[in-house]
């Protein structure tokens, strides 16, 4: 719980959430906010199957969702609530994928930190689902590309007996890509 709140914190400061909050209320007095989050977004036309890690999060907007109780807001994108059909909150651990289906055949996705007010708001209705992420085939492949590439590097390293600030760096990187890789074929 910890880590969790402490990555929220890290986070919103990274993306001048709080900034950006009163940003939004300078421009919308009138709106309730009902919860907020810095957020990797996409859009799409067709719905995804799943949440996964894929290379469409890499191009994803970087911004803040606004959940008010008439709509969502993030950058320049409005969704009303009214035009949206299906809501899903997808848990991952310490983050969640909020993912939505709209009247005019739209499909979002909003990566989240996790945060107790997106489950306990109540004007979006959603259901709330738990799963592990997954990788997608290029994602596996590009992860193991870079962990072959690293595990060189920190071999030259060794066999070199450099062991500097490099050295732990590569070792950080490495344990960086490898640790969700192992945790995904252990489930």
């Amino acid at each position: 719980m910890f880590l969790a709140s402490l990555t929220l914190k890290v986070v919103n400061l990274l993306y001048r959430v709080p900034s950006r909050i009163r940003q939004f209320q300078r421009n919308f007095p009138e709106a309730q906010i009902v919860a907020y989050g810095a957020t990797k977004a996409r859009k799409m036309e067709q719905a995804a199957a799943a949440v996964q890690r894929e290379m469409g999060w890499v191009t994803a907007k970087r911004d803040v969702l606004v959940l008010t109780s008439q709509g969502l807001h993030c950058g320049d994108w409005t969704i009303p609530l009214a035009t949206v059909q299906d809501a899903t909150l997808v848990k991952l651990g310490n983050g969640a994928v909020l993912k939505l289906s709209t009247a005019e055949g739209a499909h979002y996705q909003f990566g989240l930190s996790a945060d107790p007010a997106w489950e306990q708001q109540t004007v979006l209705p959603m259901q709330v689902e738990t799963q592990t992420l997954k990788f997608s085939k290029i994602s596996l492949l590009m992860r193991l590309v870079v962990l072959a590439w690293l595990a060189c590097l920190i071999a030259i390293d060794i066999a070199q007996q450099t062991f500097g600030v490099g050295f732990v760096l590569k070792a950080i990187l490495l344990l960086w890509f490898l640790i969700p890789l192992l945790r995904s074929f252990r489930r």
